[in-house]
């Protein structure tokens, strides 16, 4: 890994930190001071990125400041080391596809759920299985280098077992601990890691 100001484990949850402040738009500060606990750091990390103008403070309402969103796109594609940016992109590109398939298979089974349909559920939850095996084939051919991808990996794994549990909301689920999520996490990693935009 490339060294940079995310390198340190407290680097790499600081630099998590202000990617869901930005993914919220706007949060209170008592949710983003729970967010940062839940990460591991002190409510003087959040004080920090205040501080460095990274996240401005409106009366008690948080955001990221245009500087703190180059930072952000800076620390993650500073974890590439030379000659890891192309397998990346091999990876972002095959994520693409299973970006499009996942949505569908969450659509239908959101869908399947409200109509109470069995077989639709089932059918939803295989495709959405087939989509997390190829992913996780995916990342194993592209040898996915930096932490913060990895610790997402391995995130998506937790949820998905939490589904096969028996827990349905941790599929398509608000909280940020949801394979759908924590996918939607990785995918604007995977962006800001190769400094690309989102499209659409």
């Amino acid at each position: 890994m490339a060294p940079g100001a995310a390198d340190s484990v407290e680097g790499l949850r600081t630099t998590e930190l202000l990617l869901k402040i930005l993914m919220r738009g706007v949060i209170e500060a008592g949710s983003a001071r729970t967010l940062a606990a839940e990460a591991g750091l002190g409510a003087e990390a959040l004080d920090n990125l205040i501080a460095a103008g990274a996240v401005a403070d409106d009366e008690g309402l948080l955001y990221v400041t245009e500087p703190g969103d180059r930072r952000l796109t800076e620390e993650l594609h500073a974890q590439l080391a030379p000659g890891e940016e192309s397998s990346m992109a091999a990876f972002a590109e095959e994520f693409g596809v299973l970006d499009t398939e996942l949505k569908s298979a969450v659509t239908a089974w959101q869908w399947a759920i409200r109509e109470e349909d069995q077989d639709g559920q089932v059918n939803a939850v295989e495709r959405w299985l087939d989509v997390d095996s190829r992913l996780r084939a995916a990342a194993a051919r592209a040898q996915v280098p930096t932490r913060l991808f990895r610790t997402c990996l391995a995130r998506l794994e937790c949820a998905r077992q939490r589904v096969l549990d028996g827990d349905p909301d941790q599929l398509s689920g608000a909280q940020d601990t949801s394979y759908h999520s924590v996918w939607f996490l990785l995918h604007e990693m995977l962006l800001r890691t190769l400094k690309r935009e989102r499209e659409g």
